[in-house]
């Protein structure tokens, strides 16, 4: 008898899930036709009316609780998704395709708090008061790491403002409580922030082991007015806390 209670209570437990995940991929499904009606439409159109509709429907999507485990691998077609490690902390970032050379990228982090509970932040550079204004790049990786024994999480963006130029961000973002924070202590000042031409390639770069960060590093030379990358990669370590330059 038990082991029929047993077999039930697992059929039920897997019906429930199915239907979650099946309700999830609708949503899902619902959220990619709106992405790709904002693809066609035209620039006017996306920055006057469309792009706060569609930051709204994605952020409506990610504050349901069952979105946190959900894989979201339609969407990724026309989003850059990024995961924790961990399972608390992932983001969510795309090009808004405002016209132009100086890209505007929508940027949102879906975290779990203190509590349990799943919840947004945006942290693109949107005027708006319900933008925080951390980075203007899309974030393309995302790691694991402990500062004094808490979970942090090192990112790695990528935007541009035109001009034939491209910048990589380096950001460390904490979960406190109920809110997502950044960690401005966190990175050495000066490189959070790397500039350079189109054309070169930052190639940031983390070890685990070596808690480090590496990559190329570009210089604007005036006798040429342009940047030049330079003679070997930089790194910061994790020392103390704070990414600083390893010597």
């Amino acid at each position: 008898m038990k082991s029929l209670v047993s077999i039930l209570f697992c059929i039920a437990v897997t019906n429930s899930i199915w239907s979650q995940n099946k309700s999830m991929s609708n949503l899902e499904m619902e959220l990619v036709r709106e992405f790709r009606s904002y693809r066609l439409a035209n620039d006017y159109l996306r920055f006057d009316s469309l792009k706060p509709i569609l930051i709204k429907k994605t952020i409506d999507l990610l504050s349901i609780q069952e979105s946190m485990q959900f894989p979201f691998d339609s969407l990724a077609e026309y989003v850059k998704i990024i995961s924790s490690i961990d399972g608390k902390f992932r983001v969510f970032s795309w090009d808004e395709l405002t016209g132009g050379t100086m890209h505007d990228m929508a940027v949102i982090v879906q975290y779990r708090s203190k509590n349990g509970e799943v919840k947004t932040e945006r942290i693109d550079g949107d005027i708006g008061d319900d933008s925080i204004g951390f980075t203007d790049a899309i974030q393309f990786q995302v790691h694991d790491i402990l500062i004094n024994k808490q979970p942090y999480y090192l990112c790695f963006g990528w935007g541009t403002y035109g001009s034939g130029l491209h910048h990589n961000t380096i950001m460390v973002f904490r979960i406190t409580n109920d809110n997502v924070e950044l960690c401005e202590s966190c990175v050495t000042p000066n490189y959070s922030f790397l500039q350079g031409p189109r054309s070169g390639d930052f190639d940031l770069q983390y070890d685990p082991e070596l808690l480090e960060i590496s990559f190329n590093d570009f210089l604007y030379d005036i006798s040429i007015g342009d940047y030049k990358k330079g003679s070997y990669r930089l790194k910061l370590r994790l020392i103390d806390g704070c990414f600083k330059i390893a010597q």
